[in-house]
């Protein structure tokens, strides 16, 4: 009876002991597995913030920018593209709220143009876009800190746009005005009612608001494809509301300030010419079209303590910046 009992207890200790040494082996065997769980429930975790972070991006509108040197097409999502516009159309030394107005003014012109266009040329004729490599060679040492500085900008107005009774503006700027900026009827031939004449009297201060360019009559012969043209022969007929030249004689004919400045290729529609002997100097006034925001003003406003927002609604009257959801 008590070997029956002896060999009951060992049967019982071997059932009991052989599934042990198996989980002893096997956890021997497989420690990343078994081992570890708050590690393998981090890694997930951040995945899964990445997909999401992902997926997010995936909503912001792409831009496809036309490099006319590199004849080639790129996509950029819309913020990253407009630090490179930023950069290339307002100096980066301007004050970080004159470079906020000008982020909200270049993303709503983008908008309106992706409306129409299946690229967005990355010149003047739509707007200056300039790569990483662009930039380093422009700023050289002064990269690191210009970069953060425009990124700053388009970050704080992310998705901000400007708009008159709910469409977008047209937000025309220019560099620096000749002390007033210009109704849009004046040079070219609509009108929109938030592009209207305001004082800007302070960009008479900027570097190179006055400047000369000389021409022989020989020149402006061929320019204008008059042969009999004299000193007498250059008559400023009128004035916009800006202060541009509106009209200007040239022998018989008459041409709008616009038109005068395109053909000679001056900085601006406001200016001034005198003669001696066979030269012409016609004096500029500042620089640019002169229709919507002044660069230059915008960073004296700034300078003044105003923020992005009062800049925007000086320069376009009675419009409303809204944020745009992608």
């Amino acid at each position: 009876m008590k070997k029956i009992a002896v060999g009951f207890v060992i049967f019982i200790v071997t059932l009991i002991s052989i599934p042990l040494s198996f989980q002893v082996i096997y956890q021997a065997q497989s420690p990343e597995t078994d081992f570890n769980p708050p590690q393998s429930l981090a890694i997930t975790k951040e995945q899964n913030e990445e997909e999401n972070q992902e997926e997010e991006g995936t909503n912001e509108q792409i831009v496809t920018v036309f490099r006319e040197a590199k004849n080639e097409s790129i996509e950029l999502p819309l913020e990253t593209y407009l630090i490179g516009v930023v950069s290339g159309e307002m100096p980066a030394l301007y004050d970080l709220e004159a470079l906020k107005a000008q982020a909200v003014a270049a993303r709503t012109y983008t908008i309106q143009l992706l409306e129409s266009q299946d690229a967005i040329h990355d010149t003047v004729k739509h707007q200056v876009y300039l790569d990483n490599e662009q930039l380093k060679e422009k700023w050289q040492d002064k990269f690191d800190e210009y970069y953060a500085k425009v990124s700053q900008a388009v970050q704080e107005t992310a998705g901000e746009i400007i708009t008159y009774q709910d469409e977008l503006i047209k937000p025309f700027y220019f560099s620096i005005s000749n002390g007033y900026t210009e109704n849009s009827e004046d040079y070219w031939s609509t009108s929109y009612p938030y592009l209207k004449s305001v004082n800007s009297e302070w960009d008479k201060t900027a570097p190179n608001y006055e400047v000369q360019t000389e021409f022989t009559l020989d020149e402006l012969r061929n320019k204008f494809n008059n042969k009999s043209l004299t000193k007498d022969s250059f008559v400023i007929l009128n004035k916009t509301e800006g202060k541009n030249v509106n009209e200007i004689l040239v022998g018989d004919k008459v041409y709008s300030g616009r038109e005068f400045r395109e053909i000679l290729g001056l900085r601006s529609a406001d200016f001034s010419l005198t003669f001696n002997d066979n030269k012409v100097n016609i004096t500029t006034y500042g620089y640019g079209h002169g229709v919507g925001m002044s660069q230059y003003g915008a960073n004296e406003l700034a300078k003044q303590g105003k923020n992005y927002r009062d800049i925007i609604n000086y320069y376009y009257q009675n419009v409303n910046i809204i944020e745009k959801n992608y």
